[in-house]
């Protein structure tokens, strides 16, 4: 069987302000990156050993080059500030712009905990952010 390799510029970050599925795209992503981890739960004591695993502690980091002219489908700079600053739950997809068999579709909800925008000298205006995911994140597996 062939390996089933993905190429980072084919995948997209969703939202959905609503907190429904009426997602647009993040306007002009560089990256996006998908964080999870669980806590520790130590029940160690002289009797021995004892670890489980605790909460699921997950979130989303993008990367984006600003545009304030993007139209209606993308979700541009000022409309993700806006979300910060309402502390709107929003949906959130990270999925392939057109799915193929094997691909996984990321999918659930959280908030936007960190919105930066910089603008340098001789460099395009980007902005970064991080979306604190709020549930449990469901993985589908396109067939």
């Amino acid at each position: 069987m062939a390996v089933h390799e993905l190429n980072g510029q084919d995948w997209v970050l969703l939202i959905d302000a609503a907190g429904g599925t009426a997602s647009t795209t993040v306007v002009c992503l560089k990256s996006v990156t998908f964080n999870s981890e669980r806590g520790e739960i130590d029940g160690s004591s002289f009797c021995g050993p004892s670890i489980l695993p605790g909460l699921a502690n997950e979130s989303i980091d993008y990367d984006a080059f600003v545009s304030y002219d993007a139209g209606a489908s993308k979700a541009s700079a000022a409309i993700i500030y806006g979300l910060i600053q309402t502390k709107a739950r929003i949906s959130w997809s990270i999925t392939r712009v057109t799915p193929v068999t094997g691909d996984p579709v990321k999918t659930g909800f959280g908030y936007i905990l960190s919105h930066n925008e910089s603008y340098n000298l001789n460099e395009i205006t980007g902005f970064t952010g991080k979306i604190k995911i709020d549930g449990d994140v469901t993985q589908v597996i396109t067939v």
